[in-house]
Parts: C-alpha cells; structure tokens; sequence
C-alpha cells in the first residue's frame, strides 16, 4: 500500500519534532531581526529558464522538474539564494535589503552527502551592500552579530534531528543520570 510510504528522501514532521523546529525559528528570527533583516518568503515553484542559465548553478538533472498547463517547465525551488535576489530585483524598491528566510529546497539526487531530498533551510542575503564588512555587519541591539555577506543553515535530518532526538532522551532520562554542559 503506498498511501502509507512516503517517496525515498522525504519526510514528515510530528509534533515534537516540529515544535523544535519552530522554537529553532522563533530564535532564529529574533536574531535576524535583532541585525536588522526582514523576512520575506519565496515561492517554492519557479520557472527552470531561471535556474538553468546561471553558469555555476545546480546541475539540471538535482533539479525537479514538471510542466504547467502551458506546457512550460517549472521547477521545485533548488536554491533559496536566486529566489531571494529574484524578489529583490522585482518587487523591491530600493538599492539595499538585508533579508531572512525560512524556506525548504529539493535536491532530486541527495546530494552532498543528505539523506534528504527536501531540505528545511534558514538563511540570511544582504544584497546591493559591498563587502562583508560593509556597516550592515555592525552588532545589533543584543550584542549579537551576522559576519557575513551570506549565512546559511541548512537544517537536515543529518545533523539537526540527531541533536533533537539526544535532547529529548535527556529530558527523559532520571535526573541522576542527566549530563550538564
């Protein structure tokens, strides 16, 4: 019966997992803030001209690919960085923008050594800024600070759900088994 599988690479979220997901979230968004980013949120379908053309891009065959009712070929979002910049350039009205995101992207081979094709990623983009000591590096209002031009995190079942699952066996265990860090 395969209703109940899910296709190699993905996976679903329970709560508990997901309620750690949202906390990693709620900081992470905090952070970006406190440095002055702004959220935004990409569509997770784009069209395959805007992937294909970039010279050191995602190889076409990582890609996951379909056509619409017009027969023209779309893509799942395989990089957040291009959908970013991409509403940057189109519907921003103005020369600079420091930006944040929460997004997942599709890697059809599982590349990189992930177990998973649909990768939960966080992320930062300063565009139209110069350099990676440009004033938009300066601390924020915590104290806390984002070096440089781009930060990536990617959250993947690699290392985040490993993690997760060590914290929730630490919550479980008797107390005087429990480490301190």
């Amino acid at each position: 019966m395969t209703f109940r599988k899910l296709p190699a690479g993905v996976q679903d979220i329970l709560p508990s997992e997901c309620r750690i997901l949202n906390e990693i979230r709620r900081k992470l968004s905090a952070l970006f803030e406190a440095n002055g980013y702004e959220p935004v949120l990409s569509a997770a379908v784009d069209y395959y001209d805007t992937y294909s053309q970039i010279k050191s891009g995602l190889p076409e065959e990582r890609m996951f690919k379909f056509t619409d009712g017009d027969g023209k070929l779309l893509v799942l979002r395989p990089d957040a960085t291009l959908s970013i910049s991409r509403i940057a350039a189109t519907k921003l009205e103005r020369e600079t923008a420091r930006l944040y995101y929460f997004a997942n992207k599709w890697d059809a081979q599982n590349a990189g050594g992930l177990k998973s094709r649909e990768i939960i990623q966080a992320g930062v983009e300063r565009l139209g800024e110069s350099g990676a000591f440009s004033p938009s590096t300066a601390r924020g209002r915590r104290g806390s600070r984002i070096p440089s031009s781009r930060s990536d995190t990617s959250v993947t079942s690699k290392g985040f759900w490993r993690r997760a699952a060590r914290r929730r066996r630490r919550k479980s265990a008797p107390a005087s088994t429990q480490r301190t860090v």
